[in-house]
């Protein structure tokens, strides 16, 4: 249950800052395609609703840098900076020089002990911030947050790419492109789409069903996976009162495992149906055959995949599915594939919201 319950905890944080209190959900409709797009040291992702997040992301360092902002006209920008230790605004430095980042009203938060902390600007400040940022190479924090840098070099390149997704070059509110233009003409937020809650019923597998089910595809199991696999963790869960969810271990890591995952009718557990899991545009993950640590939720009919890059969990993705009765529709995808900053902080790709039948 680990990966449902951080899932949530993430999903709620997440909604909290990207969702915006002004946006109300609709039926589900094609959204726009998302992006994961690296330049340098930097990434940026943009979800179905036009939100985007621009982060500056180093192999291995803790200490990162985030610009977000909602699609639509004149929306603001809040830059984020996450670091161990203690942040101080009067120690920051950009090429080793002092800067207006030290007058600026930055808020200062993160952890009672200081083991962690996280400075922030909104609006005009964030854009006086970035403006002093743009055309430098690096950003130090200082001694007490253990002499950490970001890097800058991408920064400029990854804002003109948001401001282009965003539809907002040459108008007053880009990051990087200003011009005349009218911000009307600024691509809107999409609301996020609703996918229904359905709970499942519980209901008791056969015996011996998971048996029968390993038998009938050792083939797979011969060709796909680790063959001195000591006591497989297979497992079944009721999808509906015809059929059942079966996971087969298949390949055990040191902190996650692989399974061979598959839909099997109760009355026939020798016809088994491999699970293909479908994603939205511009997701380039594929979820078929073999799924890292899939959990099944009844009460909501929610599936959960995800696999962290490492054991800190600072990359990695996580997906979630809703099962509408017959198939299974994409919630929900997070994903950071390079290793740095905090564990679990990834941005989304996608989102929805839950909405009752």
């Amino acid at each position: 249950m680990f990966l449902i319950s951080w899932c949530r905890r993430l999903t709620g944080a997440t909604l909290l800052v990207m969702a915006g209190a002004g946006t109300a959900a609709t039926p589900l409709s094609q959204p726009p395609s998302s992006v994961y797009r690296p330049i340098k040291d930097w990434t940026l992702v943009c979800d179905n609703t036009r939100y985007c997040e621009a982060k500056g992301l180093v192999e291995g360092n803790h200490a990162t840098m985030r610009i977000e902002r909602e699609a639509g006209p004149n929306t603001p920008i809040n830059l984020v900076i996450d670091a161990l230790g203690e942040l101080h605004p009067d120690l920051l430095r950009v090429d080793d020089k002092p800067s207006v980042l030290q007058t600026l009203p930055w808020h200062i938060g993160g952890r009672r002990d200081l083991s962690e902390t996280q400075l922030s600007l909104s609006r005009d400040n964030a854009k006086r911030a970035l403006a002093a940022m743009i055309e430098a190479n690096k950003l130090s924090l200082g001694a007490s947050a253990q002499n950490a840098t970001i890097s800058l070099i991408g920064l400029k390149a990854v804002l003109l790419s948001m401001d282009e997704l965003q539809g907002r070059l040459d108008t007053p509110g880009a990051l990087v492109r200003t011009g005349p233009l009218s911000e009307n003409r600024v691509a809107r937020s999409v609301p996020l789409p609703y996918l229904p809650v359905r709970t499942t019923v519980a209901t008791a597998i056969p015996q011996g069903f998971l048996a029968t089910v390993r038998t009938a595809r050792s083939a797979a199991i011969a060709s796909e996976c680790e063959q001195d696999l000591q006591k497989p963790n297979d497992e079944a869960k009721s999808l509906s009162a015809k059929e059942v969810l079966v996971f087969l271990e298949c390949r055990r890591g040191a902190y996650q495992s692989q399974y061979l995952s598959y839909r099997v009718n109760r009355d026939k557990p020798q016809e088994v149906q491999g699970l293909v899991l479908p994603v939205m545009a511009g997701i380039d993950k594929r979820f078929e055959k073999v799924l890292s640590q899939p959990e099944w939720d009844l009460d909501t009919g929610t599936l959960t995949v995800g696999a962290k890059g490492r054991g800190v969990a600072d990359c990695g993705y996580w997906a979630k599915w809703r099962f509408d009765g017959d198939a299974f529709v994409m919630a929900e995808f997070h994903e950071q594939r390079i290793c740095a900053g905090r564990p679990w902080d990834w941005p989304a790709l996608y989102r929805s919201k839950a909405s009752k039948d």
